[in-house]
Parts: structure tokens; C-alpha cells; sequence
């Protein structure tokens, strides 16, 4: 009953356009209008709440935008925000809720700012063993399970900026506006586009001839597996597969699990191989 009353209540804010007054928050301090960083249809902008730092997330729109493209991102935005208000897990960046003041007509996804930045950046930028790169592949998915658990698939996992690093220095996933539930019926859980990086996308979502565009639990585990070898690669303790050496064998092999035929991918199938490599 839960799930579908969720499901129901995304689909009656896309429908209204009219957001639960209890997500507003006031008292945003702006720190400066110009965008740090921005992704497909957003930007992310800096600023300052009860003397914390926080991070707004803002429509990218300008004056000759079509009308039906900004209906179309400002129902993304209202959706995103529904599906994330209600996500709770360690493993998953908090919402603190929506800034209606700071710019006129326009709504903002507030949440905490995250110093560390993205994953990939900080494997780049400190030094890490091996184990710690797997720690932080491992709470990766365990946040990609409870989404699982929630009937509620990622869909994008982009690894420059929809995982983060927080103050604790854990991995948590950010950027639900591509998110959707997952096995439910026809018109809750579809798309006809396919928005969203294409090189983490699945085989049977490439190859997929069909108008209605299904993202799946299975297509999320499928990018996680790309997301655990580009890791390694690009911290530079990846160690050359001729070597044999036995923490690059289980690599590879924890990269096959999430590659293998739709069917037999899991989170709890990768997390527990995961969480075997140290």
C-alpha cells in the first residue's frame, strides 16, 4: 500500500503542479548566483542555511525555451523531488527540502553540500588503497540495494556527478530525476525518452526497439559494474590483468557478475562480492 501511495502521489504532483507546502524551507543564504556545476537540465549553486553549507539544485532554463521543454523539465524536477523527499538510507545524499524564494518562479532541490565533491574526483585527488576504493564501491551498492528495496530505480548513474562523496567520506547517490519505480504498471514505470548517459546504459536498453523506454533494477546493476571498473582505473590501482594478481581477478569477476545476462543481476548478488574484496 505504501508504494503505491507514493506512486500515486508523484503522479498527483506532475498532474497539480502544486508541491506538499510542508517540503518549503526558508531562510537560504545565497552565497553567489553563478552555478559551481550542472548536469543534463540543472545547475548546482552554493549557498548557506542556519550557517551550513548547502547545495541548490536549479532548473538550467532561458528566455526562448519552448514551453513544452520547460513542462516537461519542471515535471522531472517535481518528481525527483517526490521520489527523494521520501529516500532515508546512509548511503543516500538527504533532502532537506525546496527553496521557493531565493530565485522568483522557480523551484530549488535543496540538500547538504558535499565538500569531497564526486566519487571520481576524490579517487583522483587522495590517495587510496585498494580496500578503500572497495569500501566505497561496496556503500555505493548498498544504496543502489535500499533503492531496490524501495521499488525505486536510480536509472542514471553518471559517475561525475550522481555519486558523491560526504563529510564522513562515504559514498552516498545523488540526482534522482531520472528515477522511477520498478515493476510497476504500464505509465508508472516507462519513458519514451532516453535521457541520461548512454555509455552506462544496458544492452537490452540499447538494443531496445520498443517506444516505451524501461529502465529496470537489473540496468542499474548493469552501470554499477562499469562504475566499479572505471573507478579502479582512473585512481591508478588498477593492476594489469596479465598480472593474475588475485584482487584484480576479483575485480573482473565482481564487473562479469554485473554484466552478465539481465536475469541474474542483483544488488545483493554484487554487494555481497563487493564487500568480499579488501
Amino acid at each position: 500500500i505504501r508504494d503505491r501511495l507514493r506512486r500515486l502521489q508523484v503522479y498527483l504532483v506532475r498532474s497539480s503542479k502544486d508541491m506538499p507546502p510542508s517540503l518549503n524551507i526558508r531562510g537560504i543564504q545565497l552565497e553567489n548566483r553563478d552555478p559551481v556545476t550542472g548536469g543534463g537540465f540543472a545547475d548546482i549553486i552554493c549557498a548557506q542555511l542556519e550557517g551550513k553549507l548547502v547545495c541548490l539544485k536549479h532548473l538550467r532554463l532561458y528566455p526562448n525555451t519552448p514551453d513544452k521543454k520547460h513542462t516537461h523539465l519542471m515535471k522531472i524536477l517535481y518528481k525527483e523531488a517526490m521520489i527523494w523527499h521520501n529516500l532515508h538510507h546512509p548511503h543516500i545524499l538527504p533532502f532537506y527540502g525546496l527553496d521557493l524564494l531565493t530565485f522568483k518562479s522557480y523551484i530549488c532541490l535543496v540538500a547538504p553540500w558535499m565538500q569531497h565533491g564526486t566519487l571520481i574526483k576524490y579517487v583522483q585527488t587522495q590517495i587510496l588503497s585498494n580496500s578503500e576504493i572497495n569500501k566505497l564501491l561496496y556503500e555505493v551498492i548498498r544504496g543502489i540495494q535500499y533503492l531496490h528495496s524501495e521499488c525505486v530505480v536510480h536509472g542514471d548513474f553518471v559517475i561525475q556527478a550522481n555519486i558523491l562523496v560526504n563529510d564522513s567520506r562515504q559514498a552516498c547517490l545523488a540526482d534522482f530525476g531520472l528515477a522511477w519505480f520498478a515493476g510497476v504498471t504500464k505509465g508508472f514505470s516507462t519513458s519514451t525518452t532516453r535521457e541520461g548517459s548512454t555509455r552506462w546504459l544496458a544492452p537490452e536498453l540499447v538494443v531496445q526497439e520498443s517506444t516505451e523506454f524501461r529502465r529496470t533494477p537489473e540496468s542499474d546493476i548493469y552501470a554499477f559494474g562499469s562504475i566499479c571498473l572505471e573507478v579502479h582505473i582512473l585512481s591508478g590501482v588498477l593492476l594489469p590483468v596479465t598480472s593474475f594478481t588475485l584482487g584484480c581477478l576479483d575485480l573482473y569477476e565482481r564487473c562479469t557478475l554485473c554484466w552478465s545476462e539481465q536475469h541474474s543481476r542483483s544488488a545483493q548478488t554484487c554487494k555481497g562480492r563487493t564487500s568480499s574484496v579488501g
